[in-house]
């Protein structure tokens, strides 16, 4: 993957690179390999010792699989989101 690439695995990939790096701000994970994607994989290429090529080939990726955690990989879901915000609130409201 490199800049330019959209897609399922561009954001898959950008969820990796969140979870590794914890940028500020995160990354948005909207299948967009654009700047701040090819930016962010320069830096955990130099993290991992891997040469800085700012492109997401399978030997990156593997070595960012390696290092996170699957769960991080999934998208969140936005029902267990509003699922969270609802016991929040009907606990508040007793």
């Amino acid at each position: 993957l490199q800049q330019g690439a959209r897609g399922a695995a561009v954001a898959t990939l950008q969820r990796a690179l969140n979870a590794f790096l914890t940028p500020t701000p995160p990354l948005k994970d909207d299948g967009d390999f654009g700047g701040k994607t090819r930016d962010a994989v320069v830096a955990a290429q130099t993290r991992l010792g891997l040469a800085p090529t700012g492109i997401a080939d399978a030997r990156f990726q593997d070595a960012l699989r390696a290092r996170v955690t699957p769960g991080s990989l999934t998208p969140p879901d936005p029902a267990n989101g509003a699922a969270r915000w609802m016991r929040v609130a009907e606990g508040e409201m007793g």
